[in-house]
C-alpha cells in the first residue's frame, strides 16, 4: 500500500479496558460491534496481559482493537482502532520481562485501521442507526483483514521473512517509531523459527 501509515502507537489505553469513554449513547454501537465480531467468531477476549480485543483462542492470533469511537459532524461515529497479530508466548515472555508495569502491556504489533481501504467507507455509523446492519457490514470487513493475516506459527514466520503482513510490510505494524516491543516481537518470531 501506498500512501501515508498511520501510526498505531495513539491507540493506547485511556483509562478503561476499551480505551474510550463509554457514554450512554456509545454503548448500543459497541455492543453491536461485539455482537457482529461474536457472530463471524471473533470474540471480544483478553489475551495475556494485553487490554480486551477481538482474537481467538490460539498461540498467534491476528486481532482486531476497537479503541475509539469518534464523532464526526455530519451525524456519523467512526469507528477506529487497530488490526495486529498476538503471538501468546511473546507476550508471556513480555509480560515477565516488565511485570507490574501496565504502560508495557500494550500491543506491539498494531496499525491503525485507517490504513486499510476496504474499511473506509464502512467505518461510519449514524447516531440514529440501525447499528446492527451497520457493525455487521464493518466487522465483516475487518474479518475479512483478519483472515488474511497470520493465525498459526509457521504463517507468521513467513509474513516475517516475506516482509508481508496482510498486504503490507511488517514495519507497518510497528506502532510508531519508538516501539521497543514491536522489534523485540521480530526478534522472538526470527530467533524462535530458525529452524526454517
Amino acid at each position: 500500500m501506498s500512501g501515508r501509515i498511520y501510526p498505531g502507537n495513539s491507540l493506547f489505553q485511556r483509562g478503561n479496558e476499551l480505551g474510550m469513554r463509554i457514554t450512554k449513547d456509545r454503548r448500543p454501537v459497541l455492543q453491536a460491534i461485539e455482537s457482529a465480531m461474536a457472530s463471524f467468531g471473533w470474540p471480544l477476549r483478553r489475551v495475556c496481559a494485553l487490554p480486551s480485543c477481538y482474537a481467538r483462542d490460539s498461540a498467534v492470533t491476528p486481532y482486531f482493537l476497537c479503541s475509539n469511537l469518534a464523532r464526526r459532524r455530519f451525524g456519523c461515529y467512526c469507528v477506529e482502532g487497530a488490526i495486529g497479530v498476538i503471538h501468546s508466548g511473546f507476550e508471556r515472555v513480555w509480560a515477565q520481562r516488565y511485570p507490574g508495569d501496565p504502560s508495557e502491556h500494550r500491543f506491539g504489533v498494531l496499525l491503525h485501521t485507517a490504513n486499510f481501504r476496504e474499511l473506509h467507507d464502512c467505518a461510519y455509523i449514524a447516531y440514529e442507526g440501525p447499528f446492527d446492519t451497520a457493525a455487521e457490514r464493518l466487522c465483516a470487513s475487518i474479518v475479512s483483514i483478519l483472515q488474511r493475516l497470520p493465525s498459526d506459527e509457521d504463517e507468521l514466520w513467513q509474513a516475517v521473512e516475506n516482509d508481508d503482513l496482510g498486504g503490507h510490510r511488517v514495519n507497518d505494524y510497528s506502532g510508531g517509531p519508538h516501539n521497543g516491543k514491536f522489534n523485540a516481537f521480530k526478534t522472538f518470531v526470527k530467533q524462535r523459527f530458525q529452524h526454517h
